[in-house]
């Protein structure tokens, strides 16, 4: 692998390799001097991709101790605490992914939604259905909003084109943040049917919304899984924050 000069992405990615190599001997991950080192990079450039890797669940550092790996981390398929494609973690399960749009166009907001947005009540928002397969197996769908108020959209978004792609056309921002909130639910007939499950089957969902530059909510989304088709969780550090 290349290694940029001053790039912090390309110390990211010769760190990893270091963390990967760390769990899958069971040794003690590198000191500083040593890492420094061996990426030929300053240490001011290593720490803030350290920083990152903590971040992430990753490491875990401790002033005078040495650094500790997250042995688990490689266990979990999809990560709730990260934004990431549905389809890399697919494919971090084993399985090939396949995405279907089941719907597109212009909907209504009810007044929940539209609070949420902060328009009126019965304003427009483009909306997108999604599936997710793995191996041929249904394991997620997701209904997409993104509001139109005083939004101009022309042309009108083909099927390849994303959410993110989406919104930072419309709003000319792009995603800052995404509040993403964990739940259960018993599907109904038109769910079930997506998702090719009976009705009344439970689903994990996972609530999301979209935050731009300025606070304003940018998209809303809802995804609702298919209990126990891929391992994801959250990863947290010790210790009292």
């Amino acid at each position: 692998m290349v290694v940029e000069a001053n790039g912090v992405g390309s110390v990211q990615e010769r760190l990893y390799e270091v963390w990967a190599e760390t769990v899958a001997s069971g040794s003690t991950f590198p000191s500083e001097v040593t890492l420094s080192e061996r990426l030929g990079v300053s240490r001011t450039q290593l720490r803030e991709a350290l920083v990152r890797m903590e971040e992430r669940g990753m490491i875990r550092r401790r002033h005078g101790a040495d650094t500790v790996v997250n042995p688990w981390l490689n266990r979990l398929e999809g990560r709730l605490d990260r934004r990431a494609d549905f389809s890399e973690t697919i494919a971090r399960a084993g399985m090939t992914p396949d995405l279907e749009v089941l719907e597109t166009g212009v909907a209504v907001l009810d007044a929940e939604d539209a609070a949420d947005f902060d328009v009126p009540e019965g304003s427009s928002a483009w909306r997108t259905v999604k599936r997710w397969r793995g191996d041929g197996r249904t394991l997620m769908v997701a209904t997409d909003l993104v509001p139109l108020h005083g939004v101009v959209l022309s042309p009108l978004p083909t099927e390849s084109t994303s959410l993110f792609e989406l919104v930072e056309r419309l709003f000319g921002t792009p995603l800052e943040w995404e509040i993403a909130v964990p739940g259960a639910c018993s599907l109904d007939r038109v769910d079930a049917a997506r998702l090719e499950l009976e009705p009344g089957a439970a689903a994990m969902t996972l609530d999301l919304l979209g935050i731009g530059r300025s606070g304003r909510v940018i998209y809303k989304a809802l995804e609702l899984h298919v209990p126990g088709a891929v391992r994801s969780g959250f990863v947290r550090p010790g210790g009292v924050l």
